[in-house]
């Protein structure tokens, strides 16, 4: 019964954070700290239902990378990937569940412009004001840098879809030259995402990208 009641607790603040801005969710951690502990046992316990934690991707993609790269980590959870890599990682979150965590709202870190090399957004990109996240994000990376972002909700399926469309109307996504079976695969770039997040009113000043 305990646990049904938890996990219904979970949903409920799940949705909170879905419905809500980044600056209402932060007021709600503050108001009720254990909203946050019982949000996040309830999603390790989801994702421990999946068969890889998109954490896990996400560190073997920053270990074949030099060390040298400064990350961002928005919404960071438990540091897994600060701890996790030799790299210099900035982790932000709305309540500290380790002492790596710097407590902000997303869309306003304490960070100078265009001071970190990649930007991780791991099942973090939630809320009503996603545009002022993403342009946070923006403004901190450094020009022809990498954002990383994976994400359950439909919002950014929306965008992906679009832009891979864009991508082959275009002809020129990564591969489709070199490939000429059926199955060729995509690599979308900022310049591909960009009019895709125009379309979403996510103006991106700094195009110029990698993926």
């Amino acid at each position: 019964m305990e646990e049904r009641l938890l996990g219904a607790r979970f949903r409920y603040i799940n949705q909170q954070l879905y419905t809500s801005s980044s600056r209402d969710a932060a007021r709600l951690f503050q108001s009720d700290p254990e909203a946050f502990e019982i949000y996040h046992r309830g999603f390790a316990r989801q994702v421990g239902r999946w068969p890889e934690n998109p954490v896990h991707r996400i560190i073997r993609c920053l270990r074949r990378r030099p060390a040298s790269l400064v990350v961002a980590d928005f919404g960071c959870g438990d540091c897994k990937i600060a701890s996790s890599i030799k790299n210099k990682v900035h982790c932000f979150d709305l309540v500290p569940l380790s002492p790596l965590v710097t407590v902000c709202d997303m869309a306003k870190v304490p960070l100078a412009a265009e001071s970190v090399d990649v930007a991780v957004f791991c099942l973090a990109l939630m809320g009503t004001n996603l545009q002022e996240i993403l342009e946070e994000a923006n403004r901190v990376l450094k020009p022809g840098i990498r954002l990383i972002s994976l994400a359950a909700q439909k919002f950014i399926s929306d965008i992906a879809n679009d832009a891979l469309q864009h991508c082959k109307m275009k002809g020129t996504a990564s591969g489709s030259s070199r490939n000429k079976s059926k199955d060729k695969k995509y690599t979308l770039t900022m310049e591909d995402l960009t009019p895709a997040l125009a379309e979403y009113g996510i103006n991106v000043k700094k195009p110029h990208y990698f993926t």
